[in-house]
């Protein structure tokens, strides 16, 4: 396994654009859309009589890369700058709809040009409608997809229907990609990886520090401050797995609670987790709301990463004083 497939999210989306929720994938075939009440199947047979699943994965971008696509299986797929659409891709070279995808209940993979100004591309052709093998990519605009056929439980590759192999094609990798990157080129192309990893470990050590403080500091019963610790933990973590999936108005929630959270704790007379939520949501706005240079995404990571560390040191001394007050 290649280092950031560790990172990797994999999103399940409907046609109509929706995320759709789903904590025990290796065990669903079909979801049921809340939105437009689609039920999607996700998975098909191959010629081994094998549950598969086909996956577009973006290799190349200004951003969300690493990012894994479960391809719903019979349904046209648009993919486009528009909202609404399966995927949504921010890019002035990319139109509102610029092309279709498309998975056949037998496994072939078409994507097909939705008459866009800058072209959709295998390879180094511009493409109107052509099919994709096994590990093949496609290019729109400046983000390049990947295509894999999975097993179901993700553990192993699945071979590629023989009519879709074309030997005569290069198959681009991810370590092709990964050796021309310098760290900031990293730190910039995956801000959405390392943004989720900041709002994750903020909300464990905000929920530790709001624990222990409003145990020690305000004297409230340990079940209620535990319950306020969990409550915040739960939410926030949650907020940072949604970060960029699929709509852009996550980030905007993401961004809006934690804004929320420090105006509560400032209220509160609590100014350091105050302090560090202001200075996250600056950060993640930063990071997610547009595509930021590469000196805007270090400064941002810097100063969000600063905030998660400064929340772990007061969190380590609010936690060393419930470790003395029973110890004595």
């Amino acid at each position: 396994m290649r280092p950031l497939e560790f990172c990797m999210a994999l999103v399940i989306c409907c046609p109509c654009g929706e995320p759709l929720e789903c904590d025990n994938l290796d065990l669903v075939v079909t979801l049921s859309c809340p939105k437009c009440s689609r039920e999607v199947t996700l998975e098909f047979d191959d010629e081994h009589r094998r549950r598969c699943r086909a996956v577009l994965t973006i290799m190349e971008g200004p951003h969300w890369i690493g990012e894994r696509f479960v391809i719903p299986v019979g349904i046209a797929l648009k993919i486009g700058s528009e909202m609404g659409n399966w995927i949504s891709l921010e890019d002035d070279k990319i139109d509102k709809t610029h092309c279709e995808v498309r998975l056949t209940p037998q496994g072939s993979t078409v994507i097909e040009d939705a008459g866009s100004i800058a072209g959709t591309w295998i390879g180094g052709q511009r493409i109107t409608r052509g099919k994709l093998a096994d590990k093949q990519s496609f290019r729109i605009g400046d983000f390049r997809l990947r295509l894999d056929y999975e097993l179901n439980d993700g553990s192993a590759r699945a071979s590629a229907p023989a009519a879709m192999v074309d030997a005569s094609m290069p198959l681009p990798n991810l370590q092709n990609v990964l050796k021309n990157e310098t760290a900031v080129h990293w730190l910039t192309t995956h801000r959405y990886h390392v943004a989720r990893a900041i709002i994750t470990a903020f909300a464990w050590l905000t929920g530790i520090y709001h624990c222990c403080n409003l145990y020690l500091d305000r004297q409230w019963p340990w079940y209620w401050a535990c319950a306020m610790g969990l409550g915040m933990l739960i939410l926030l973590a949650d907020l940072g797995r949604r970060v960029a999936l699929v709509h852009p108005y996550m980030n905007y929630v993401s961004v809006g609670i934690l804004t929320i959270f420090g105006i509560v704790d400032a209220s509160m007379s609590m100014p350091y987790p105050a302090i560090a939520s202001f200075l996250i949501a600056g950060s993640m706005a930063v990071l997610t709301f547009r595509i930021p240079t590469a000196g805007q995404s270090v400064a941002a990571i810097g100063l969000g990463s600063g905030s998660a560390l400064m929340m772990g040191i007061v969190s380590y001394y609010q936690a060393m004083g419930i470790v003395a007050l029973y110890s004595h």
